[in-house]
């Protein structure tokens, strides 16, 4: 199915806009890391196109819960996939070879305490 002319702008606005939205709200949450990834760092937007982002939160939580607290209090407008680590988790990503770390780059870190 052919992608209408426009679309994409569209879709890069949209996503921008909650990107925005999402971002103002992550410090009062516990957010002391907030990086994006992804089609949105990389502007390569596909109507498939979602907000990717890796969180840094001091947490005792499991990993699926700390999903969970981010996804229930930010409620996305759009596809949104998130990963909370711990600080000492991200660090330990760092002398990795995982996949996850390979997506950071310097400019993707929108938000650091």
């Amino acid at each position: 199915m052919p992608v209408r002319i426009g679309f994409i702008q569209y879709r890069l606005q949209l996503l921008r806009q909650e990107l925005e939205r999402l971002v103002a709200e992550l410090p009062a949450l516990g957010a002391l890391k907030v990086i994006i990834t992804g089609d949105l760092l990389t502007e390569d937007i596909k109507p498939s196109s979602i907000i990717e982002l890796i969180i840094v939160q001091d947490t005792d939580a499991l990993y699926l819960d700390r999903i969970d607290f981010f996804v229930s209090h930010l409620r996305p407008n759009v596809g949104v996939e998130i990963s909370v680590l711990t600080p000492n988790e991200f660090s330990n990503l760092e002398s990795s070879n995982l996949t996850m770390f390979k997506k950071i780059k310097p400019e993707g870190v929108l938000y650091e305490l």
